[in-house]
């Protein structure tokens, strides 16, 4: 099942999140500003969240509906089984909705998850007009950026279950103390490299509980 899920979701952050390391390039291409280039993530954004379902619902296209039903297949055919009457457990699940402490959990992995989808939108573009790195480079940092997300995914993944508060405010923490770090040495490669990796690290661990 962890191989399943980890592959879906490594397709889906990829199409998501590699126009990051294109930007600039792409606002050259188009002749507008880079913060105006960057509206393409925010309609890309709008699309997934509005216009994904409902157009493959409408279409029924079937190159879709054969991944989408492939994927389901593998989801389903390793999730364990042995689960309890659905009956008795939609209730209990409904009452948690109300609960102030969900609600407040939603809002802090939605707040973090936005400050790592924000930062990493420009992260290309700062790279190149801030830190004056070398186009060649670029891919380098992001994978080196990837890099820290995953050690964040495992590290807070195995720690979310045993200490969830504990991790949460460590990788919190973290991603504060990193951002002010960023902000301060962004025009220096080998800090802002650091930098960089450390706070995917802490944005991933904080989002794991």
């Amino acid at each position: 099942m962890h191989y399943v899920l980890g592959l879906s979701i490594f397709a889906q952050g990829t199409s998501e999140l590699m126009l990051a390391g294109l930007l600039t390039e792409m606002a050259g291409d188009l002749g507008v500003s880079v913060p105006q280039a960057g509206l393409l993530i925010s309609g890309f954004a709008l699309g997934m969240l509005v216009g994904a379902p409902v157009l493959a619902v409408a279409t029924l296209r079937w190159s879709v509906a054969l991944l989408s039903a492939a994927a389901m297949l593998g989801i389903l055919l390793k999730i364990p089984g042995g689960r309890p009457a659905a009956d008795s457990q939609i209730r209990k699940e409904l009452r948690t909705m109300v609960r102030p402490q969900l609600w407040l959990s939603y809002g802090t992995t939605a707040l973090a998850i936005g400050a790592l989808l924000v930062s990493f939108a420009y992260l290309g573009a700062l790279l190149s007009d801030t830190t004056r790195l070398a186009d060649d480079w670029i891919p380098v940092v992001l994978a080196i950026y990837g890099l820290g997300g995953f050690v964040g995914i495992v590290a807070g993944g195995r720690t979310a279950d045993a200490h969830p508060l504990t991790s949460l405010y460590v990788g919190m923490t973290g991603v504060v103390v990193t951002s002010a770090l960023l902000a301060m040495t962004a025009e220096y490669a080998v800090p802002s490299c650091c930098c960089h990796s450390c706070w995917a690290l802490s944005v991933s661990a904080s989002t794991r509980p």
